[in-house]
């Protein structure tokens, strides 16, 4: 889904520019400058969409890599032998209990 926000900003901006284009190829054809309001208020919504992906594409980045520590997290878990007698107990309980504190820690932040 955020994806798609993503694209549909995008495809918004690239509509802004082409309106853009428009007015200065009539300024090019007819050498008058366009109205004040004809150039602010796709400025305003350029600077609004390129924001909205900013923001967007930064959240992405920061989702994706949560997904890979709450993986890694996931593996350290599951790498715990706890059916091998020969490793100790204390230091399996320590893994587990500091990969559950991470494991909680990124479910914080989200």
């Amino acid at each position: 889904m955020l994806v798609f926000v993503i694209l549909l900003a995008i495809v918004l901006c690239i509509q802004i520019l082409l309106k853009f284009k428009a007015l200065f190829d009539s300024w090019k054809a007819f050498r008058r400058l366009p109205q004040w309001s004809s150039l602010a208020f796709p400025s305003i919504y350029l600077s609004m969409y390129l924001g909205i992906v900013l923001f967007l594409a930064t959240s992405l980045r920061i989702r994706l890599e949560q997904e890979r520590d709450v993986k890694d997290v996931l593996s350290s878990l599951n790498d715990i032998r706890w059916w091998d007698s020969q490793e100790d107990t204390s230091a399996k309980h320590n893994t587990f209990f500091s990969n559950v504190e991470r494991l909680l820690d990124l479910v914080e932040i989200s």
